[in-house]
């Protein structure tokens, strides 16, 4: 069976299960990067005035590949409970269902975690300059230390802030090399 390995991964919970609480309550005291809202007025398929049972989507970022079984054992859950994402910027927008019209639109507001500012600015869209900028910046404070230029180039195409960076040019490289403890060449 092959391995399943991501950077980002996909969680399920439910509010009525204690070991997910706790699961969310380890994610915020233990410094994990995610971002996750509550869905609350999701509905059944076969019957739209049926509510389907509330649950948090939780986006996990990590700045390695782990493996799906690694991050199951970390946070004690099941793995029927984990996906590994293929897109991060997708999965961050489905927080929202931006992408899919036919389901309940939430407000990106309700969108929680550390990386909530970052993923409402990149999904919102029509942002400014200066915005996207701010963006960039933010993406770069939740990078390891230190952090390649490879690596946070991956990142910007991620979350959708790629053709900013790009137009910066050169003007970033400094910022990389201050995040990273660089002074002066050093």
């Amino acid at each position: 069976m092959a391995r399943l390995r991501s950077c980002n991964f996909g969680l399920e919970l439910y509010p009525d299960n204690l070991s997910h609480v706790a699961i969310l309550d380890q994610l915020e005291t233990n410094g994990y990067q995610y971002s996750g809202i509550l869905h609350h007025s999701d509905t059944k398929k076969d019957n739209p005035d049926e509510l389907v049972k509330a649950h948090w989507h939780i986006v996990l970022c990590f700045p390695r590949q782990r493996d799906l079984s690694v991050v199951s054992k970390e946070l004690d859950l099941e793995s029927r409970f984990i996906e590994c994402i293929r897109s991060r910027v997708a999965s961050e927008r489905y927080l929202c269902h931006l992408d899919t019209p036919d389901k309940f639109q939430y407000d990106p507001a309700e969108i929680f975690g550390p990386l909530a500012d970052q993923v409402r600015a990149h999904i919102e869209g029509g942002k400014t300059e200066d915005d996207k900028v701010r963006a960039l910046l933010f993406l770069l404070d939740t990078m390891p230390t230190p952090c390649s230029y490879r690596r946070f180039i991956v990142a910007a195409c991620e979350a959708g802030l790629y053709s900013t960076l790009r137009r910066m040019g050169s003007l970033f490289k400094p910022v990389i090399d201050e995040h990273n403890g660089y002074t002066n060449g050093t």
